[in-house]
């Protein structure tokens, strides 16, 4: 069975290959931060109103305040809204390919390369929608570059072959960029013991039990990441 590597690391690549990894990084273009995020994106997920008319960012907008970002400076010195932009924009980005019907190529295979979801969210970051979108639909003979003269291509495939459940998949859950795994595990297990205390309750409510009933009723422990998973697909298939 194929292995894919994480989003953490599709991430991890995203940012070496746009900034080495730096959060204040500010480019010749007037791209932002880690991921080098320029108007466009940060229209779209919120953080800006305003666009500039050339691949030159003016940031002659205004920033919005979301996640505390008031300016270009509180862009860069704030890492969770940037990590939480990146995200925000890649699923904004994912439904944008889907509406596109760009996910058909999913599967496919062009100039050697295995088109993958990971892939075309990482193409789109470099050229957007359009540039993905004339690729595919060319089969690699259309290949736009970004303002540096890198092209689609080399991004589709460098990015490609990455589990990115949590931006396409809209019932995957997982934890805040900065939470820790038991931290995760603990909210989890408290959600799961509330939902399953609420289904009890109207199935046999309180009001209806008598006190001896209450005394030995056993203490429910908390459920695990993994029952928590399992119980709530149950949920949604219906079968709690």
């Amino acid at each position: 069975m194929k292995k894919y590597k994480s989003m953490e690391e599709w991430l991890e690549e995203l940012a070496k290959r746009e900034s080495s990894g730096n959060y204040s990084a500010v480019n010749n273009y007037g791209y932002l931060g880690k991921y080098q995020m320029g108007e466009a994106a940060l229209s779209d997920v919120g953080y800006y109103k305003g666009h500039s008319r050339s691949n030159n960012q003016e940031w002659k907008g205004k920033f919005s305040g979301k996640d505390g970002v008031f300016s270009r400076e509180d862009f860069l010195h704030n890492q969770q809204a940037q990590e939480n932009a990146i995200r925000d924009y890649m699923k904004k980005q994912w439904s944008y390919i889907k509406n596109d019907k760009l996910t058909n190529y999913v599967g496919s295979n062009i100039n050697g390369i295995d088109i993958t979801e990971s892939g075309l969210l990482g193409g789109a970051h470099l050229k957007g929608l359009g540039g993905v979108g004339k690729y595919l639909r060319s089969n690699g003979k259309v290949q736009p570059t970004d303002a540096n003269g890198t092209n689609v291509e080399e991004y589709i495939k460098k990015f490609g072959g990455y589990d990115v459940s949590e931006i396409t998949d809209p019932t995957y859950y997982s934890p805040k960029w900065n939470q820790t795994q038991s931290d995760y595990v603990g909210q989890k297990s408290t959600q799961g013991a509330n939902m399953i205390g609420q289904v009890a309750q109207k199935v046999n409510p309180q009001s209806q039990m008598s006190d001896n009933n209450l005394k030995d009723t056993p203490i429910q422990p908390p459920l695990s990441r993994e029952e928590w998973m399992k119980r709530l697909k149950r949920q949604r298939m219906g079968l709690l």
